[in-house]
């Protein structure tokens, strides 16, 4: 319901910019295209679809290239095509009770053992959005309100768990990897498919910024999927 929503609104707002342009009687329309490199910060979460699980938040920095063309000589309507790389990361500290035969093999012993987890995890992603580029009138200032897909393939993802009961060493999973993680079953998928809808603001030539939110439409891991929300900067030329 949410996605339907937001494509909803993201279709009325072009639609009403696209009115609004059209009663202006202005024929000075900007088809010009565009090449930009940007860089973003996306705070996002593993959404978990299992009774009792958590979701997880991680942050997300990324960096890369797109380029804008038109697809309507008499409409300022766009197609940005890129390519970026993405780090992402979390870090979290648990506590969990351990059980066993220690000093007696009578009396079961009881203790607290502290984790410390984080994941590292690299992917390479291609963002296609379509845009309809509105200039506000008197100002260096458009507005491109858009919507789109992204591929990402996770080419890195590693989990290093430190904790008390293992003498302070950290182990490490590869989360591609199905001995590390016991099954084929329980293994990540390193491609990725998802939607976005969002907004982006020019100013003057060069600056271009931007808020998007999004949602996976594939799993990366067994009922798993990623949900980012991004901040973005770039320069465009």
């Amino acid at each position: 319901m949410r996605v339907k929503k937001l494509i909803m609104m993201a279709g009325l707002m072009a639609f009403a910019i696209n009115a609004s342009a059209q009663s202006s009687g202005s024929t000075d329309i900007d088809t010009n295209g565009w090449n930009c490199v940007w860089a973003e910060w996306n705070p996002s979460t593993f959404k978990v679809d299992q009774k009792g699980a958590d979701n997880q938040s991680f942050t997300g920095i990324a960096a890369g290239y797109s380029k804008a063309f038109s697809i309507m000589p008499t409409s300022p309507t766009f197609v940005e095509v890129g390519l970026g790389l993405q780090y992402s990361f979390y870090e979290e500290e648990f506590q969990e009770q351990r059980s066993g035969y220690i000093w007696s093999d009578e009396y079961e012993d009881t203790w607290w053992v502290t984790t410390h987890r984080s994941l590292d995890m690299w992917s390479l992603k291609v963002p296609i959005n379509l845009l309809y580029k509105y200039d506000i009138a008197n100002s260096p200032v458009s507005l491109m309100p858009f919507i789109g897909v992204n591929v990402r393939y996770n080419f890195i993802a590693t989990m290093h768990d430190n904790t008390g009961d293992n003498y302070g060493k950290t182990s490490e999973q590869n989360l591609f990897d199905s001995h590390d993680m016991g099954s084929s079953k329980n293994t990540w998928n390193h491609f990725q498919f998802g939607w976005n809808i969002g907004v982006k603001a020019r100013f003057g030539k060069h600056i271009l910024a931007g808020l998007s939110y999004g949602n996976d439409l594939s799993e990366i891991a067994q009922k798993t999927k990623i949900s980012t929300t991004t901040i973005s900067v770039g320069f465009a030329f």
